[in-house]
């Protein structure tokens, strides 16, 4: 499996179109190997919008990239938004079933998401795919290669959003309209 990290930084007075050409990237859901994709707006910088797409394998996610990315792009319309885009791309070897619902119910559930970046382990073959486990109402999901292991974790409603406030991590609510 491939994760997808994109963070825009959106321009003064732009958010709402950036937001409504975010829409235009549901055309994902017809993509071989597309699995899904969340985002929202940064909690801790309000012009800082964070998009996650999860791909089935790097050989879907590169396919895409060829054929059919640049002419979603273009059509989004979404380009002059922003002033600089970053993208980040952690690969999984492995992947299963249990695990592709359990991510499902991540983006299609959560509220607010909480990111976190922590230091592999020497021996990657300890590491599993994926850590599910429900917290409070938050599922958490951790992926990831050396040299760093990617955390998601969501919360299915506001009543917990005091969990993530005493956090320094990368956090955003998320925008219903950008899951795919």
């Amino acid at each position: 499996m491939l994760i997808k990290r994109i963070c825009c930084t959106v321009k003064e007075g732009f958010k709402e179109e950036f937001h409504h050409h975010q829409r235009q990237w549901d055309q994902l859901k017809n993509i071989q190997g597309f699995i899904g994709q969340t985002g929202g707006w940064n909690l801790s910088n309000s012009h800082s919008a964070l998009i996650y797409s999860f791909w089935r394998s790097k050989n879907d996610y590169q396919s895409f990239m060829r054929n059919e990315h640049d002419q979603i792009f273009v059509n989004s319309g979404q380009e002059n938004t922003y002033y600089s885009i970053k993208v980040s791309v952690f690969e999984q070897n492995r992947m299963n079933v249990e695990v592709k619902n359990h991510l499902r119910d991540l983006l299609i559930h959560s509220h607010s998401i909480k990111v976190d970046y922590k230091p592999c382990m020497k021996n990657t073959e300890n590491l599993p795919p994926f850590d599910l486990k429900l917290i409070g109402n938050a599922v958490k999901s951790i992926t990831g290669q050396c040299p760093r292991v990617l955390v998601l974790e969501g919360l299915e409603n506001k009543d917990y959003e005091h969990y993530f406030s005493k956090v320094r991590f990368e956090r955003f609510k998320v925008e219903e309209d950008w899951i795919v």
